[in-house]
């Protein structure tokens, strides 16, 4: 039967003050620990940063959700007043995170970005990455932890099978997130910015585009600065300069290939 005394009897401001506490808690520790034991990904080779100077955040993330379930774990053990209510620490960040990181990993676009809420390059700052990835899965690390701390009471089996599961689940993630970086940086290193003032003539054949840059620049279609493409493939001119096959990603023309001088773009 329902126990309303029960329900009025609740020390709501008790409760919130030990789960934003908690939720306050769970990231910085955590974040800094992961940090620490970095170098154990780095001499593995998935330390997650790419040599033009992208930061992918996946493993961090993966490494938050395993230090997140020590921290608590070990709060929730201390503690145990705190368990309760570290069961769903989870609940906050991934409702606000989780839809955002999906949007972008599967939202379709004509420029293939890369995700701010995983990559860290260029312009983007890393809001994405610091303020919402990391605090989420530090914080869904922390309530499998306390979830943990739970099954000591049923023995050493049960918590060796929970454990057990629990690194395989993380086993799984880094084979997930070893594939999204190689599949996103591959392809975002394919994209160019055309940079020519004048732009650039977009040619259906190779020879077409290889000769006089001024004449080249102006044969058939022009791709215009801020006219973003995707490369194919390159080709040595007779005069030493370079032709590249692309692929029109914005823009009027976007979907269309052809050749354009390699002078006039600007990878990332």
């Amino acid at each position: 039967m329902f126990d309303q005394g029960a329900v009025t009897g609740w020390n709501w401001p008790k409760t919130l003050g030990v789960y934003f506490l908690q939720f306050l808690i769970s990231y910085p520790l955590t974040y800094l620990i992961a940090v620490a034991v970095q170098r154990i990904f780095s001499s593995a080779g998935l330390i997650g940063k790419d040599g033009d100077g992208i930061l992918f955040a996946g493993y961090l993330g993966v490494m938050c959700i395993g230090v997140g379930a020590g921290v608590g774990w070990s709060v929730s053990h201390w503690t145990p007043s705190f368990t309760s209510t570290g069961h769903w620490i989870w609940v906050l960040p991934t409702v606000i995170a989780i839809p955002e990181v999906f949007y972008e990993l599967f939202r379709q676009q004509q420029i293939p970005w890369l995700p701010e809420s995983l990559f860290v390059a260029g312009g983007n700052e890393g809001l994405g990455v610091y303020l919402f990835t990391l605090p989420t899965c530090s914080a869904v690390g922390y309530s499998i932890g306390t979830f943990l701390n739970r099954t000591t009471a049923h023995g050493v089996v049960a918590t060796a099978k929970a454990i057990a599961a629990f690194v395989s689940a993380l086993a799984l993630l880094i084979l997930l997130a070893h594939s999204v970086e190689s599949d996103r940086i591959a392809r975002w290193k394919t994209v160019r910015s055309v940079i020519d003032p004048g732009g650039l003539g977009l040619s259906a054949e190779a020879i077409d585009t290889c000769g006089s840059r001024a004449s080249g620049s102006r044969r058939g279609a022009v791709l215009f600065p801020g006219t973003y493409v995707e490369m194919i493939e390159q080709r040595a001119c007779d005069d030493g300069q370079i032709a590249d096959r692309v692929r029109v990603l914005n823009g009027s023309r976007a979907g269309q290939d052809g050749w354009v001088l390699d002078y006039g773009l600007l990878g990332y």
